[in-house]
This record gives C-alpha cells, sequence and structure tokens, in this order.
C-alpha cells in the first residue's frame, strides 16, 4: 500500500490509486499490482474515487469488481482516466482489482 497526496498529478507511474472521498479526498491506497481483496489492500467497500495512473502498455486498463476474487459486476477504468466519483452505483462497493485491457 503507497500514499499519495492530494489530487493525481500527471506522470504516469505505473499504479492505480484508490480514495475514500469523493474528489481525491480522505485516505488512499495504491498499488502496481492486482488486488483479489480490498480487506487487506484499503479495506472492503471503501473507494469514492480512482485514478489510473498506469503506464500506457500491456495490461494498461484496470476492472474493479465489486467482490473478493474478482467477482460479481464490474466496471473498467481506463489508463490515464480519473473518476473524481465512481460510476453510479460504484461508490463504496469497490472490493477487488485486476489490471487488464478493457474494450
Amino acid at each position: 500500500m503507497g500514499v499519495a497526496l492530494a489530487a493525481p498529478a500527471s506522470a504516469a507511474d505505473g499504479r492505480v490509486y484508490v480514495y475514500e472521498h469523493i474528489n481525491y479526498g480522505g485516505r488512499v491506497c495504491s498499488t502496481e499490482g492486482n488486488v483479489s481483496d480490498y480487506a487487506s489492500f484499503c479495506g472492503h467497500d471503501m473507494v469514492s474515487s480512482a485514478w489510473n495512473n498506469g503506464y500506457n502498455s500491456g495490461n494498461r486498463d484496470v476492472i474493479f469488481y465489486e467482490h473478493p476474487n474478482y467477482r460479481g459486476r464490474g466496471t473498467c477504468l481506463k489508463n490515464g482516466q480519473r473518476w473524481a466519483r465512481m460510476l453510479p452505483g460504484w461508490n463504496d462497493v469497490v472490493s477487488s482489482h485486476r489490471w487488464s485491457i478493457c474494450s
């Protein structure tokens, strides 16, 4: 788990950042890898905003899942994309994520 400061910067660092509150506020967690269970990463159901600051190569997009172990509904945060608010129905729902390529 890493700690970021305030709102997203611009240089790609290969990480996805998830924030406790909308507009990139509150506690923040970041990682370069897949996370099968947010309980040991940042806590279940705490994500209210997110930023994909991954590299533009390989598995560059992030799929968030509503349950641990990449189960349940999924939604894709494309490379370089920032959500100041999670999409409708996704606030405080994320329990796992993995890097992939979304169509």
